[in-house]
């Protein structure tokens, strides 16, 4: 290949690495992206929660432990306490409705330690 082309694409990442710092800091729009990107997060978690309670409702025990599952996983990664109480509270129910009971125990002993975490907060 062309030097040329090598020394272009070099120029390319770098600055597109330094772009968005100015003065040893990042760019306002970050903090934004990040935001958003959370909202997003948030949005997507509340939904997995709505549907677990949807296929607890309905009796739907496998499909309510795997949203319930996701869920968990989605307010985790946000940091969500209350989220993660809530849907990990959900998923011990699913597994009580699937007589996993020793599972169930588990899981709802977790799912106070969360929401007594959530409170400290």
């Amino acid at each position: 290949m062309n030097p040329k082309f090598y020394a272009l694409l070099t120029l390319s990442l770098v600055a597109t690495v330094t772009l968005p710092v100015v003065n040893g800091k990042l760019s306002s729009l970050v903090p934004a992206v990040i935001a958003q990107n959370t909202d997003a997060r948030k949005a997507e978690a509340d939904q997995l929660l709505q549907l677990c309670r949807q296929n607890l409702d309905n009796n739907q025990v496998k499909l309510a432990i795997q949203s319930c599952q996701q869920a968990v996983i989605a307010y985790r990664q946000i940091k969500d306490l209350s989220g993660e109480a809530k849907s990990t509270a959900n998923l011990g129910n699913a597994y009580v409705n699937d007589s996993q009971y020793r599972q169930a125990i588990s899981v709802l002993e977790k799912a106070v330690k969360i929401a007594q975490g959530s409170k400290a907060v």
